[in-house]
């Protein structure tokens, strides 16, 4: 925002450990952003970790793509 870019212009995504990130940091951050796009990722932390994320996606883009034979990111993760 310091250098003229309102949230609504920025977009976060990643590849595997960088989709990860991303994926996290959007959660945890929750804005209007301009879209969240997720290559083979998913969220940070053991499938039973709490989520108690309190924002929102509503109206935000988000892709989320990965294979269903990816060994580091199950199929039913994304």
């Amino acid at each position: 925002q310091d250098e003229g870019f309102s949230l609504h212009q920025i977009a976060f995504g990643g590849f595997s450990q960088g989709a990860c990130l991303a994926a996290e940091y959007v959660a945890r951050h929750p804005a209007e952003y301009a879209g969240l796009f997720v290559f083979s990722g998913a969220l940070v932390g053991p499938r039973d970790a709490p989520r108690d994320y309190s924002g929102s996606f509503n109206g935000m883009p988000v892709f989320i793509g990965g294979s269903d034979v990816d060994p580091w990111v199950s199929h039913d993760l994304l």
